[in-house]
């Protein structure tokens, strides 16, 4: 039970770790958060693979998104978190589909595929757009509490 505890405080304590390096960049808690916000877009939507090639496009359509956030989404937001993710947005896909008469292929394997991929697709969109604000909500808070206390610390100790 110890073991199973320092795991989790571990975890919890790279966790902020992480939050309190991103936000002492030196880029605007926009840029932070909105970096953050399309990386946990671009990883919990399920298009696994080339949603790396599609983050490293996004600073170039996108010049002030900070990319130490954007790529630390993508590692944040790991398979062992997604998979799940994924079970519950078929879920939430089947839910608004229901029951609806398949669209018939030729081929068996399209209907398969036609079936269960807009179930998850739909799901994953929903759960990556709440989770791509969320994000930012927090992820800008947590830069504009850093940064301010930064600049708090550096007026106090002239």
């Amino acid at each position: 039970m110890d073991l199973g505890k320092k795991r989790a405080s571990d975890f919890f304590a790279k966790i902020k770790r992480y939050f309190k390096d991103i936000s002492q960049i030196r880029s605007t808690p926009h840029a932070i958060a909105i970096g953050f916000a399309i990386g946990t877009f671009l990883a919990i939507f399920p298009i696994p693979g080339p949603n790396i090639l599609v983050a490293l496009l996004v600073p170039v359509v996108y010049k002030k998104v900070n990319r130490i956030s954007l790529f630390g989404a993508l590692l944040f937001w790991n398979p062992l978190i997604v998979v799940p993710l994924n079970a519950l947005g078929y879920s939430i896909g089947n839910g608004i589909f229901g029951y609806a008469p398949p669209v018939e292929y030729e081929i068996s394997f399209l209907n398969k595929v036609y079936y269960y991929s807009r179930r998850l697709y739909m799901g994953n969109a929903i759960l990556a757009i709440s989770f791509a604000v969320l994000g930012y909500i927090v992820v800008r808070l947590i830069s504009n509490h850093y940064q301010l206390k930064v600049i708090v610390d550096k007026v106090s100790k002239k």
